[in-house]
């Protein structure tokens, strides 16, 4: 449990918010009813941690030679294929492809009118489960939506089953708190998708974020703090992985939280040090909001030469040393610690900057495409 105490004192700090851990939420819900508990869990952590820096419109100077761009770069209205959708309706189904993370329902609906002649305004989309989970653990299995259904009426269901007042709900998707007249589409909640229930207490307006009880992994904790460099050579995604020495790693829990755990390397790993296929490169991110543009700036500042500028991005490091210089700073108990996260960025859409002591900052333009699998904290 101190892990949890730690962990909530650290994101308190990082998102500008009161973070509790579970056992302190069990503690304060019945004795103060002007506050609205939310969960905080890895998805919520994923949206609300990568800080993007954006490099002014004034052209910044480097050399030709520190730049190196990875291959098949991914910008930010990139058309990533999906995997296929299938439609389903009277005992035929239909399949249909080439969608990508900007398709709207709209769209998806065209491509059944041009494949079935189904005239978009007579077609209704179905989302057979949305699951709903509160603050106790209990998860609620919503049947029969679809994508037109709006969060009032998503609230009529979870009142009819739960006897939970419509008015007293407060629905959570990521960062987004559900406004009654929105539809599911509009969130782009999709089947299987999971919302967070939380109640609103009459006359709260304050919001406190609660720590999943499942957030860490205590399994693959793994504390640097008193280990030294030995000399080895360890890499993860093909390239070198600089581990976090004077740091305790504690590991986030996101084993299946993706379509498969290949970018994390879990399996098939003859050996600790090497690669296996399909796994994504570790690099890690400071979190002081306020210098996400400092970083941004200094990582076209470490060389001068041709004309060169990027836009919005994410900007992480391979060095965790270089992630602290832009890292918050959080006290707990008494004692000083600093925060950094441990993220998985995936090989081919970044692009890297290096200075001339070989110091390299990454740039991710989707943030899709790096993932916190791990926070790092250290004593100061």
């Amino acid at each position: 449990m101190e892990d949890y105490e730690l962990v909530a004192a650290a994101l308190s700090k990082i998102t500008n918010t009161q973070v509790i851990t579970y056992n302190e939420y069990l503690s304060q819900k019945d004795k103060n009813s002007d506050q609205i508990f939310q969960y905080f869990d890895s998805n919520l952590l994923h949206d609300i941690y990568l800080v993007k820096g954006v490099v002014t419109s004034d052209v910044i100077e480097v050399e030709d030679d520190d730049i190196a761009s990875s291959s098949n770069v991914e910008v930010e209205n990139s058309t990533n294929n999906f995997e296929n959708v299938f439609i389903s309706f009277s005992g035929e189904t239909l399949e249909i492809k080439n969608l990508n993370a900007n398709t709207t329902i709209s769209q998806l609906k065209n491509k059944i009118f041009e494949s079935k002649g189904i005239v978009p305004n007579e077609q209704w989309l179905t989302i057979q489960n949305v699951f709903i989970k509160n603050l106790s653990g209990k998860t609620l299995t919503v049947k029969n939506l679809n994508a037109k259904t709006s969060i009032n009426q998503l609230k009529n269901k979870i009142y009819e089953t739960e006897g939970i007042p419509p008015d007293e709900q407060y629905l959570n998707y990521g960062l987004k708190s559900l406004q009654d007249h929105q539809t599911l589409s509009y969130y782009e909640i999709t089947n299987d998708t999971t919302i967070n229930l939380s109640t609103r207490l009459r006359g709260g307006s304050n919001t406190i974020k609660v720590l999943d009880r499942d957030f860490l992994d205590p399994h693959y904790n793994y504390d640097f703090t008193n280990i030294k460099p030995c000399g080895r050579t360890y890499m993860r995604g093909n390239y070198k992985y600089m581990r976090p020495y004077g740091w305790n790693r504690l590991a986030i829990r996101v084993l299946d939280k993706y379509s498969d755990n290949r970018w994390l390397g879990v399996n098939n790993r003859t050996k600790f040090s090497e690669s296996v296929e399909g796994e994504w490169i570790v690099s890690f991110h400071g979190t002081a909001k306020n210098n996400a543009n400092s970083i941004a700036k200094d990582g076209f500042r470490l060389s001068k030469g041709r004309r060169f500028q990027y836009g919005r991005g994410v900007y992480s490091t391979p060095d965790i040393d270089t992630a602290a210089c832009y890292a918050d700073k959080f006290v707990h108990e008494g004692v000083n610690y600093q925060v950094v996260f441990q993220n998985r960025v995936k090989p081919g859409t970044f692009d890297v900057v290096s200075s001339e002591t070989g110091l390299k900052i990454f740039i991710t333009r989707n943030d899709k495409n790096i993932r916190p699998y791990g926070i790092c904290i250290r004593k100061i």
